[in-house]
């Protein structure tokens, strides 16, 4: 499809379209709004941008670059343009459907070409010029934007030697080790049990299985290691065993570095001025630090506040709050300050801590540009979502009747919000900066952390989540596989299709999160709701990802246990329940036809009378459920 247009004088603002045909993307870029203010153009344009929350389009993310154009999501010939529109410093990309682009235009113009993004057109110029693209192909790799430490002012020393990474299936962890790995570091990542995807994470990574309540596996994973990264916390445990936990946690972790004889370890804890009576949750964190310290082997510390991007449960907190609740209700203590900073440069400085050697044995604080209350966060976000939210103060702060009401609201369950609530009654601003000496970069600002979370989530593009590390010792349930040989009830549906695997497969990976579960999608949500009413995670976890999947990802209140392409999907319940379930996917050739077996299988383990009475009082519920799943999926296959 080949797009072109004769544009009139007056024109400064750029829009730019990206249109599919036979011979592969045409990107086009069209100056449409004119300086008459007056404009009806001008303000359809405008509209739509403003109303890019619409179903007839979406938000495609925020960028500087023209590069975000090329994401592999924009393959279908329904996707006709997409706006751009100033936001700040940035631009926000709005992608519309062909069957739009007159409406937008007024019906009295076509989209035409500019020779550069963002390049304003001359008085009195007429463009009829068609920009073609490469292919754009599918990118199973890291890319510059999911990279933080490109533009590091700090050189990598890979020959220092291995570099160990805590925590490497949490939230921050999980982002810091493809860091190292791409600057050169032989990396080995520390995990609580040996799952199958594990390698696939880390495919340049050595993986090793401890516990860090386990003295003798600690010493095996700290075996020839020269820094470690210590990012394990307790947090998810709850407001009460964390702090316990946490201490032991150290301990063990100090003594085993000393036999072991690290040169460094690089410690991520809370911002808090230890002058002033802290929350439980920062004051452990401090005490973690000093516990690491007891020893010989040289800890430096960072220490930050919240933390904001794609997958973080303080942003997901705040950012379901804006989009669910026009009026949110605000503990008085959250007029305290916070000095927010992005998760980019919390990595940032944990890698530049490690090539800077001055920074050993010190203690940093690491922020933000900003300092700002929780109450003007949640402003700045409601502005970015265009949301009218007013928010107003509680005469009361009872802190565990608002960590409950919260985590009905958001994704985030109890234990993390309460943990993370007992932190706004302290302000938690940075008192010494003097990182900036060793470190000299720019963090962004709160927006832009904002912007660029939203762009991840649009774009599909989330690496790793606060739900990759909740519940715990989700790492260490017993799998189905290891039930062999023991009484398991289950019920099953099936049917024969001549529907490829692939096809299959792919519908049913499609399952849970936003597009819901095909079929009893209320019952589903119901048995969520009832699950975090009694503190469960409930159903609102939704997906990491929309389209892909992988072992151990969560899908609402299931958890991928196994994973074989065009075969088996294996999710295992995290809900309460009064036993042990799993929900079982498979595709099985029929043989010698060229016809498959699809078949949906529920599986339940219990040794109680309540166990078994929840079972047969399901079982109806599951016959029809069942049998209707198995045939949407066919037919959406």
């Amino acid at each position: 499809m080949t797009v072109t247009a004769h544009l009139g004088a007056g024109v400064h603002h750029v829009l730019c379209g990206v249109l599919v045909g036979g011979v592969g993307p045409v990107v086009a870029v069209v100056a449409e709004a004119i300086r008459d203010q007056q404009s009806p153009r001008r303000d359809q344009a405008a509209q739509y941008g403003r109303h890019h929350n619409q179903k007839r389009h979406q938000l495609l993310g925020y960028s500087r670059h023209v590069s975000l154009l090329l994401s592999p999501r924009i393959e279908s010939e329904d996707f006709g343009a997409i706006i751009i529109e100033p936001v700040g410093q940035v631009n926000a990309f709005y992608l519309l459907y062909s069957r739009d682009i007159d409406a937008i235009l007024g019906g009295k113009g076509t989209l035409a070409a500019a020779p550069t993004i963002g390049q304003p057109f001359l008085s009195n110029a007429a463009v009829d010029k068609t920009l073609r693209m490469p292919e754009l192909q599918p990118d199973n790799g890291l890319t510059n934007d999911d990279l933080f430490c490109r533009d590091l002012p700090t050189n990598p020393l890979p020959q220092m030697g291995k570099i160990l990474v805590t925590g490497a299936t949490g939230y921050i962890g999980g982002r810091l080790a493809p860091e190292l790995l791409v600057r050169g570091y032989q990396v080995r990542v520390m995990v609580r049990s040996d799952l199958r995807g594990h390698a696939d994470m880390w495919p340049e990574a050595e993986v090793a299985v401890a516990d860090a309540f386990n003295p003798e596996e600690l010493n095996r994973a700290l075996r020839g290691i020269h820094t470690a990264f210590y990012l394990i916390h307790s947090l998810i445990l709850g407001p009460h065993e964390f702090e316990a936990a946490d201490i032991k946690a150290a301990e063990n972790f100090r003594r085993a570095a000393e036999e072991q004889q690290l040169k460094r370890i690089i410690y991520l804890g809370g911002l808090g001025d230890a002058r002033v009576p802290l929350s439980s949750h920062l004051r452990n964190r401090m005490e973690v630090a000093m516990e690491l310290r007891k020893g010989r082997t040289p800890v430096t510390i960072l220490r930050a506040a919240v933390i904001i991007g794609s997958g973080s449960a303080s942003y997901e907190i705040m950012n379901h709050l804006v989009r669910r609740m026009p009026v949110i209700v605000l503990p008085r203590w959250a007029k305290n300050r916070c000095q927010p900073v992005a998760i980019r440069d919390v990595v940032k400085y944990l890698v530049g801590a490690l090539e800077v050697s001055p920074t050993t044995g010190e203690s940093f604080d690491i922020g933000g540009p900003e300092i700002l209350t929780y109450r003007e966060m949640l402003a700045t976000l409601a502005a970015i979502t265009r949301r009218k939210t007013l928010v107003i103060s509680a005469p009361v702060s009872f802190i565990s009747l608002f960590a409950y009401i919260v985590s009905l609201l958001t994704p985030v369950p109890n234990a993390i919000v309460r943990c993370l609530m007992e932190g706004l009654k302290n302000e938690v601003v940075c008192q010494d900066e003097s990182i900036k000496k060793y470190l000299p970069f720019e963090p962004i600002s709160f927006r832009q952390a904002v912007l660029r979370a939203m762009t991840r989530e649009d774009q599909d593009r989330v690496s790793t989540r606060w739900s990759d590390a909740y519940p715990p010792a989700g790492e260490l349930a017993i799998k189905l596989d290891e039930l062999d040989g023991e009484i398991v009830r289950k019920t099953s549906q099936s049917l024969q299709t001549s529907t490829s695997a692939e096809a299959l497969f792919r519908s049913i990976c499609m399952i849970g999160g936003e597009r819901g579960w095909y079929t009893g999608t209320w019952l589903w949500i119901l048995r969520g709701w009832l699950d975090r009413l009694f503190l469960g995670v409930g159903v609102s976890r939704g997906r990491k990802s929309r389209v892909h999947l992988e072992i151990h990802d969560v899908i609402d209140f299931w958890r991928i246990e196994d994973l074989q392409e065009n075969r088996r999907l294996l999710l295992r319940a995290e809900m309460r329940m009064p036993g042990r379930a799993w929900l079982e996917f498979k595709i099985d050739p029929i043989e010698p036809t060229d016809r498959r077996l699809l078949s949906v299988t529920a599986y339940f383990d219990t040794y109680t009378r309540l166990g078994r009475l929840y079972w047969y009082l399901l079982l109806p519920i599951h016959f029809f459920i069942f049998r209707n799943l198995i045939r949407q999926i066919e037919k959406r296959g």
